[in-house]
């Protein structure tokens, strides 16, 4: 089984299928959550709970070291719909999927952006993103 390393990850925003898409500079880390929402279907009678999956949904974070000349960064704006493109394996180069690379992505707000400083570190910011519609997990 392989295992696969944190440093190797990088994100994108835009349709990466037509190559308009902007790599985010600065990556300290990224987390996708994909859920599915349920409903009790349980009856009388039954000895155990059964369950429904009604909707599904993601959010994710991206947190960089901010970086006001990434465009990739720029793109996310607050407000503002994005396709996000989370690639969480190594590369061939640094932005540059292999064909049999795992690409997940989706349509996304982003719903929130928090720039932290401190007066003995490098200012970082974390973007929020709020998924529109499906999560889609294929390879490159």
């Amino acid at each position: 089984m392989a295992t696969l390393l944190g440093k190797d990850g990088y994100v994108s925003v835009g349709d990466f299928d037509t190559s308009a898409d902007e790599r985010i500079h600065e990556i300290r880390g990224f987390s996708v959550e994909h859920t599915a929402e349920t409903i009790d279907d349980t009856v009388m009678g039954e000895t155990s709970r059964g369950y429904k999956v009604t909707y599904k949904g993601f959010t994710a974070t991206v947190d960089v070291l901010y970086d006001v000349t990434s465009q990739g960064q720029t793109d996310l704006a607050v407000g503002t719909e994005v396709e996000i493109n989370f690639f969480p394996e190594a590369q061939t180069s640094y932005g540059t999927p292999v064909a049999s690379d795992q690409r997940i992505t989706g349509q996304a707000i982003v719903t929130g952006k928090t720039v932290t400083a401190a007066y003995d570190g490098i200012i970082e910011a974390s973007v929020s993103l709020q998924g529109v519609g499906d999560l889609s997990i294929t390879t490159v």
